[in-house]
């Protein structure tokens, strides 16, 4: 609950500092007292939207504070803690928020600087605003459905975390396959291209190096006739047995036996003899090789066709597949690559396969839990729509008419199949409050209701309706008693107490009748000193109370007869509660 708030230089107020009290605060006074100003302040600190000309005059900035105590609201305590809003073991929440001239505002959650978006998102589930102009969750279609929900009760509530679950799993399948598959035909194509390519390069089979060693062997077999025509030609000047010209070998061999003759006289040529004899010796290797090398190139003469052909291939491989179109390497290297990117293109194919058939599982699942959850609010509907028509006929408005519509989110027809496409995050309903002041009256959306007196009324009745679902801390009522009288603000007086045993409810109200039913009153007023005006505002004791009521009434006199009625508006009140405690 709201337990303490402090303002300072806001609008008319120099300074303000309030304590407030659980149950049921009702704030009145004069008209242009300042009571809306108070709830204003309220909603600065709850995220809404600031500007500079809310400053009172001469000041530089206003300085708005609040606390909030939620012992007595577990679950939302809970749903602030698992939001990271507060630590474990809080229980107090202590808001903070400037407004500068100079637009630069700060704000402060629990001492811990935080932006005015953290502000409203905390105010969301602290605090709901019902006025003529001011936001009224109730009134937005797109929350009605949550209302249903918490209407239905805690086993709906568990078959709608289950739908919600299987939900989100589906969304995010979904992603995953959209990111898998962003251009299933460019994927495919380029599935193809590699699979071709690597096809092709392991056929060629390429070594690293080949090339080289290939267009070697080419340039010698393209050369071949003169190669062996030099070959020949050495190998007769080494051997030839023409007595005209003799051989190198026939001149060697004399060389050779003149140092063995010469040996015999002189043992110093035997040296030289072992030398010639080993250079006759290798001279015959060579006159071997040159033999040999010939009859190699006197072979099949289609062996150079073969290594043309392989040259030719493994070239057209490098311009296809190489990065710079020179080397083998790098069509290799390719073949490895595109190797691996076929695996993962196979391996993503095949997660598109298993996502599919997993997301076609869910969609049934979640269409199944759709349907459930559909059934179960049109029963809660029936109840909702009863219990909403007793209280407003509490509240004087017996011949109104109130539904709750619910339709395909689609706009399809009941009858039509469903799909996945139809649903949503609370499923494929879509949810609206209709009104009707008459009982032959059509039905509209609530939203679109004209008359301010019966907009309270119906807000005030659905909230009595849906307090044991609806756990926000604080309600407050800016002005709903708007368009009402008599009995009827009696009647609403006695809601509102009724209500503050699920809430602390603050009311900002003009009407004796509904202050009566309040266990706190608070009087704001505007004061004038020393030139400047001030709002003020005090809580009011036993006699301090009894005047307000007769100022309501009309009458600030204090004559004996208005007393004698604010005393037995209390009076009457007070019995009404110790009555409905009893119940």
């Amino acid at each position: 609950m709201l337990t303490y708030l402090e303002i300072e230089d806001f609008a008319l107020i120099k300074s303000i500092k309030i304590e407030f009290k659980p149950g049921f605060n009702a704030l009145t006074g004069e008209t242009g007292a300042g009571k809306t100003v108070l709830i204003g302040a309220i909603g600065l600190l709850l995220g809404d939207r600031a500007d500079s000309v809310q400053i009172r005059k001469g000041a530089g900035e206003a300085n708005l504070s609040c606390q909030f105590d939620l012992r007595m609201f577990p679950e939302t305590l809970g749903r602030l803690i698992e939001s990271g809003f507060v630590s474990e073991g809080e229980t107090e929440i202590t808001l903070w928020r400037t407004i500068s001239k100079q637009g630069k505002g700060r704000s402060a959650l629990n001492g811990r600087i935080c932006s005015i978006g953290t502000l409203a998102e905390l105010g969301e589930m602290l605090v709901d605003i019902h006025g003529q102009s001011a936001h009224q969750s109730l009134l937005k279609s797109n929350v009605h459905i949550e209302y249903l929900d918490r209407f239905a009760g805690p086993e709906h509530l568990k078959l709608l975390g289950e739908y919600s679950r299987e939900y989100s799993r589906l969304k995010a399948l979904e992603r995953e396959l959209r990111n898998i598959t962003y251009d299933p035909e460019r994927v495919e194509r380029e599935r193809e291209f590699l699979g071709h390519a690597v096809s092709e390069i392991d056929n060629a089979a390429p070594k690293p190096g080949e090339l080289d060693e290939l267009e070697q062997r080419a340039g010698v077999l393209r050369n071949a006739r003169e190669l062996i025509k030099s070959a020949k030609a050495i190998q007769q000047l080494m051997v030839a047995e023409d007595p005209g010209y003799p051989s190198i070998r026939d001149l060697l061999l004399r060389v050779f036996e003149e140092t063995k003759r010469a040996s015999e006289k002189d043992k110093w040529f035997d040296g030289i003899s072992e030398k010639f004899s080993e250079i006759l010796f290798e001279f015959e290797e060579i006159s071997q090789d040159l033999e040999r090398y010939v009859l190699d190139k006197e072979m099949d003469p289609g062996q150079l066709e073969q290594l043309e052909h392989r040259i030719t291939l493994l070239r057209e491989l490098i311009r296809k597949y190489g990065t710079y179109g020179t080397s083998l390497d790098e069509v290799i290297s390719y073949r490895d690559e595109a190797a691996k990117r076929l695996e993962r293109i196979d391996s993503e194919c095949s997660r598109v396969e298993g996502i599919t058939a997993e997301i076609n599982s869910r969609a049934h699942t979640v269409l199944s839990l759709a349907q459930r959850l559909s059934e179960n609010r049109k029963k809660a509907a029936v109840s909702l729509s009863k219990a909403a028509l007793r209280e407003l006929n509490d509240l004087e408005l017996g011949s109104a008419r109130f539904e709750v519509s619910i339709k395909r989110k689609d706009g399809m027809a009941k009858s039509d199949s469903l799909c996945i496409e139809s649903c949503g995050p609370y499923g494929f309903d879509s949810v609206e409050f209709l009104f009707s002041s008459e009982a032959d009256g059509e039905l509209g959306p609530l939203r679109k209701i004209a008359s301010g007196g019966e907009m309270s009324r119906v807000m005030l009745a659905l909230k009595i309706v849906l307090a044991d679902s609806d756990r926000i801390p604080v309600l407050i009522f800016d002005e709903v008693d708007t368009g009402i009288g008599g009995e009827t603000a009696g009647k609403v007086g006695e809601k509102i107490r009724a209500l503050s045993s699920y809430h602390q409810i603050f009311c900002v109200t003009h009407m004796p009748q509904i202050s009566a039913y309040a266990e706190h009153q608070y009087s704001v007023r505007k004061t004038r000193a020393k030139g400047e005006t001030n709002t003020q505002i005090l809580p009011l004791d036993g006699e301090g109370r009894i005047l307000e009521i007769c100022r309501m009434l009309g009458d600030s006199t204090g004559r004996d007869a208005t007393v004698k009625h604010a005393r037995d508006l209390l009076k009457r009140s007070q019995v009404r509660k110790q009555s409905e405690d009893v119940r």
